[in-house]
């Protein structure tokens, strides 16, 4: 199935237009060049990526624009893992937003490292109920390969 995108002509119809404070004669105008429906509402809750022109996919982010600059920074790291890579490389491209993403850190970046076990790091961050790390969990939690890789 082709994805849906919207044109340059329509794009240039558009660009200038503040998506979440549309006028009813720019409403009407954007409902009649995007029949699309979820395109649509991208375009009207986040804007247009000034890249691609399309909608952007959340607050400040183009997912189509953030996985190819991903991509092109493949070849210039890695863990030394090629299933940590593979993981993080997977979680980049997927990515719907900026607090969505998992970046490698070399480590020797980091000072004063004290060293913890896996299970341990996973007992401690789930007593955290900051979000960020719930994501990390509930994402490791799907990957018994990759833990059992680390162990």
């Amino acid at each position: 199935m082709e994805e849906y995108r919207i044109s340059d002509e329509v794009y240039e119809q558009i660009k200038d237009f503040y998506a979440r404070t549309l006028t009813k004669e720019q409403e009407l105008l954007v409902d009649n060049l995007i029949l699309n429906k979820e395109i649509n509402e991208r375009y009207k809750t986040y804007g247009l990526c000034k890249g691609c022109k399309q909608p952007r996919s959340s607050n400040n982010w183009c997912r189509p624009c953030a996985s190819k600059r991903f991509q092109q920074d493949f070849k210039n790291w890695t863990s030394g893992n090629h299933i940590i890579d593979e993981f993080i490389q997977r979680i980049q491209l997927e990515a719907n937003g900026f607090y969505e993403i998992l970046e490698w850190t070399e480590y020797n970046a980091f000072e004063n490292v004290e060293y913890l076990d896996l299970q341990l790091l996973i007992k401690q961050c789930g007593k955290n109920q900051d979000l960020y790390y719930r994501g990390i969990l509930k994402i490791m939690d799907g990957l018994d390969t990759w833990k059992e890789e680390l162990l």
